[in-house]
């Protein structure tokens, strides 16, 4: 197994529960594992309720790899997330958006396409909610790479 580089995650937000962020943060903590997190970036895209206002910084205090961005105009989820990899350490970068909740291997399908050839880009979809309260299913349904020449490939 190849010795993998540290990756940044860059999650944005705008007005999303507190709760539901805090899950989001916590299960990426809990379930990557450590020598491969570098740090989480909240991009916080203009957000205007209370509850983000005022306090959101300190909510994260505690956590020593997580770095928050205030962006004070909206300006989108696609520029919040270019905003949050300029200020990444890490060569790698995950971009999760704010309501996910991580499960044991989540990390693994977003390597695999990265350590394919010359492959320096690649974006998966996945998860399927059961009617089952509480309960999912992994489902990779679409794996692709992008490479320097701007061109794609699907991955099995």
């Amino acid at each position: 197994v190849p010795r993998l580089p540290k990756t940044s995650v860059i999650i944005t937000v705008h007005n999303e529960a507190m709760s539901v962020l805090l899950r989001a943060v916590t299960s990426v903590i809990q379930t990557t594992p450590v020598e491969l997190l570098e740090e989480i970036i909240i991009v916080d895209d203009a957000s205007d309720m209370e509850h983000l206002e005022k306090g959101f910084d300190s909510r994260f205090k505690d956590f020593s790899n997580v770095k928050v961005l205030r962006i004070p105009k909206r300006i989108g989820f696609l520029l919040s997330r270019n905003k949050g990899a300029l200020i990444s350490s890490a060569p790698v970068l995950i971009f999760l958006d704010s309501n996910i909740e991580c499960t044991q291997g989540w990390v693994s399908p977003c390597w695999r396409g990265l350590l394919r050839t010359e492959a320096r880009w690649s974006a998966l979809t996945w998860i399927s909610l059961t009617r089952t309260p509480l309960s999912m299913s992994w489902q990779l349904m679409m794996l692709w790479r992008l490479f320097w020449n701007l061109k794609y490939e699907w991955i099995n």
